[in-house]
């Protein structure tokens, strides 16, 4: 009911615009699929892999970051390493401005 609400608000220009945003957007992915599918293709073959793989990567990738419930703890210690790195720039930035006041 809302999409349909949606698209009797919009007026002619507004459905000309999307038919010829989806139209491109086919076009570049028709594209891409002639020129890349060839390097795709070879990429496969020398890997020794099938497209079926490349579906079950794309499941595995979806799967790895919906369990995934919190960043590793590495992540986590690089993040705040790197916030103490930016707070002791501050800090020292601010000394030195200070130190320059009192001269």
């Amino acid at each position: 009911m809302t999409l349909d609400w949606f698209y009797q608000t919009w007026d002619s220009n507004h459905c000309a615009a999307l038919g010829e945003y989806l139209f491109q957007n086919y076009q570049q992915a028709l594209k891409i699929l002639q020129t890349q599918g060839p390097a795709v293709s070879a990429v496969l073959r020398t890997q020794n892999l099938m497209t079926i793989d490349l579906e079950q990567f794309c499941c595995d990738e979806q799967q790895f970051f919906e369990n995934l419930q919190r960043e590793p703890a590495s992540n986590e210690k690089a993040f705040e390493y790197l916030e103490v790195l930016k707070m002791l720039e501050s800090a020292r930035y601010i000394y030195s401005f200070l130190e320059m006041e009192d001269e």
